[in-house]
């Protein structure tokens, strides 16, 4: 089944901060069917870079939710 849909992304930065200042971050899989999205925690380093690594990283080795084991060891 092929489906057409489009995707929109929306994010505001952190109270007091500067629009290039927000921290949270997406990364969209290449057919479009997995989206991940990522809270930057601003108390933490380099909170920004995380969230990007972690959205990406989670499209290029998507998790298989099907199997127990794999999950928890994400978790």
């Amino acid at each position: 089944m092929n489906h057409n849909y489009e995707t929109s992304i929306f994010s505001v930065q952190k109270s007091g901060n500067k629009e290039e200042e927000n921290e949270d971050a997406y990364a969209i899989g290449k057919n479009g069917n997995l989206i991940a999205i990522s809270d930057g925690a601003s108390d933490s380093f380099s909170s920004r870079i995380w969230a990007q690594l972690l959205s990406q990283e989670f499209i290029d080795k998507p998790i298989d939710f099907n199997n127990k084991e794999v999950l928890l060891a994400w978790l």
